[in-house]
């Protein structure tokens, strides 16, 4: 189950390697899982490469997620209490100054 490598990683604050269902693998930081309106789960990352930036992925798109070595260092920029971004957050790593957003009952389900 992908979401189950994704908090795992983000927890042990570990780059991870996703691919997709078109085999394309990017390198990302995971952050947090959330429902934006549409209600199709989503991964919010900072994506590594091939190229670098704030990403989102739909969890269905995602074929496999592989933990990797490197440990990453939280962004300052990193905010989960976007509420126009991130109106139900499932799962989520705190920022920097260690605020955490509450999940909505999600993350139980995979700890």
């Amino acid at each position: 189950m992908v979401e189950q490598s994704f908090i795992e990683a983000a927890q042990q604050r570990t780059l991870c390697k996703i691919t997709d269902k078109t085999g394309k693998e990017r390198v990302v930081e995971p952050y947090l899982i959330f429902l934006p309106i549409k209600r199709e789960l989503m991964f919010h990352t900072y994506q590594i490469s091939p190229d670098e930036g704030w990403r989102n992925f739909h969890t269905i798109d995602i074929k496999k997620i592989e933990l990797l070595s490197e440990v990453f260092s939280l962004r300052e920029d990193y905010n989960p209490f976007n509420k126009k971004m991130f109106q139900i957050v499932l799962f989520s790593i705190p920022t920097k100054d260690g605020r955490k957003k509450v999940p909505f009952g999600f993350e139980s389900l995979y700890l």
